[in-house]
């Protein structure tokens, strides 16, 4: 491996301790971490400065040495670690409960070349807590496709548990310098609102230990609600009975769908629109509707959350989504493993263990949580190869094959509007599920399902 300068990003400010028992002063520890595989990195030229800056005479040079491939340094204060040498001295450096670390290269006087990395961690809510405990950068976002952007989020980091203890000391001190880091406590704030309570069973016969309460996905539970919203549309313009019923369902099924928060749907609802809009473009409700409906957006706008917008206006590159680039992540790693195992596949399930290889850690919003590939067609072919993604889109192209036929000869209008609306609510799942992962849903079979008895309904009709 070579040894070089180190640039922006290409080093990690990993962990920090400042705050302990009987005074801080030599007992301060700074952890930097080089996540690179391949390069080690210089530190000759390199400082450790806290908010007053580089050029402040209480920034540490860090003096000759080098960070290794995948390895860690410790800059420490001589009382900071017991028995294990600190890489380099902290010096006259003294960190505050509320401050700003920066490690900075190509230093000459007064002035750096490169900040390397900055972890501002002033407004930090946890620092309280931290009295002989170092705060640390969660293992999986240090593994993560780019843990310099990582860090820079205080979220991503936490406080040190007390199973880690480090040295000999008394107090015990928590941390884990030069070693890898903590997984941090997974908190579910910010999904709470995209996690809902489904269902509820709590008085059954007898003993309550049957008892359950069942959570579901909203953005899964969308992807089925769209195809109902779009089958009640077609219906609605399609047959002259129950037109209320339709129109009802219809709108109470958007107005579920925006509220799940779930950008596929949103995406595949406005397609789907301009789609249905075309195709019935010459009948006399088409008018009439598109005027309801723009009615009815306009009046609901000043009742939408700001949330709302702010997770539409992500798709348009608003808001800093992260999943966003993890999705493409996804994809990228589905189509790698495609052309690597193309006839047979990976194996069902397999993907979420591919996922997590250290081969694809620097792609974005990658994690080292196993993921389903978030594309039901590329994860078909990704894990039953082009072998099983024949049966399955057989299966597809007959549904869709046999929808077309029956719309074409219905035996009586009522199987044909029934035929038109399963067309398209197909249509907009089979879209959607190019965003999620449909293949284990069980409305997936069923809609195929569907597909293969409609044909076979019908000639019965017939006959």
């Amino acid at each position: 491996s070579s040894c070089q300068a180190p640039t922006t990003g290409d080093l990690v400010i990993t962990e920090l301790g400042f705050s302990f028992t009987g005074g801080d002063a030599g007992k301060e520890l700074i952890e930097i971490y080089n996540p690179d595989a391949d390069h080690a990195f210089s530190l000759d030229g390199c400082r450790i400065a806290d908010a007053s800056g580089v050029g402040d005479a209480s920034a540490v040079s860090i003096g000759a040495g080098f960070v290794g491939p995948m390895d860690h340094v410790v800059i420490a204060g001589p009382l900071a670690t017991s028995g294990v040498a600190p890489d380099a001295p902290i010096g006259s450096l003294a960190l505050d409960a509320m401050d700003v670390v920066t490690l900075a290269c190509g230093c000459s006087g007064a002035t750096c070349a490169d900040t390397v990395d900055t972890v501002d961690y002033s407004s930090a809510g946890f620092t309280d807590s931290m009295v002989d405990a170092t705060m640390q950068l969660d293992r999986l976002d240090l593994e993560a496709f780019d843990p310099a952007m990582a860090n820079d989020d205080l979220a991503n980091w936490c406080v040190t548990s007390t199973a880690s203890p480090y040295g000999s000391f008394t107090p015990a001190r928590y941390g884990t310098p030069g070693q890898i880091n903590e997984v941090c406590p997974l908190t579910c704030a910010a999904f709470a609102p995209h996690i809902v309570i489904n269902e509820i069973d709590y008085d059954d016969m007898g003993a309550d230990d049957k008892e359950f309460v069942e959570l579901y996905n909203p953005t899964t539970a969308a992807t089925m609600m769209l195809t109902g919203v779009i089958i009640a549309l077609v219906m609605y313009i399609e047959q002259d009975n129950y037109k209320r019923f339709y129109l009802a369902a219809a709108g109470i099924g958007t107005l579920a769908l925006i509220f799940s928060f779930a950008r596929s749907s949103f995406i595949v609802y406005t397609i789907t629109g301009i789609v249905l809009a075309y195709r019935y473009r010459q009948h006399h409700l088409i008018i009439p509707a598109m005027v309801i409906g723009v009615m009815v957006m306009l009046i609901m706008l000043p009742f939408l959350p700001a949330s709302y917008y702010e997770r539409i206006g992500s798709i348009f590159g608003g808001g800093g989504d992260w999943t966003l680039g993890r999705r493409m992540t996804y994809n990228v790693i589905g189509l790698n493993l495609l052309t690597e195992h193309p006839l047979f596949g990976v194996g069902p399930g397999n993907f979420k263990k591919h996922f997590v290889d250290s081969a694809y850690r620097y792609l974005p919003g990658r994690t080292m949580y196993g993921r389903q590939l978030h594309n039901m067609h590329l994860s078909i072919m990704v894990e039953y190869g082009l072998v099983g993604a024949t049966f399955f889109y057989g299966m597809m192209i007959s549904a869709f094959r046999g929808a077309r036929e029956v719309m074409r000869s219905p035996a009586d209008s009522n199987i044909g509007f029934l035929a038109a609306a399963y067309y398209y609510g197909l249509m907009a799942y089979m879209l959607v599920s190019v965003f999620v992962p449909n293949e284990y849903n069980k409305y997936t079979w069923i809609m195929l399902g569907l597909g293969a008895a409609l044909p076979r309904v019908n000639r019965k009709e017939v006959l």
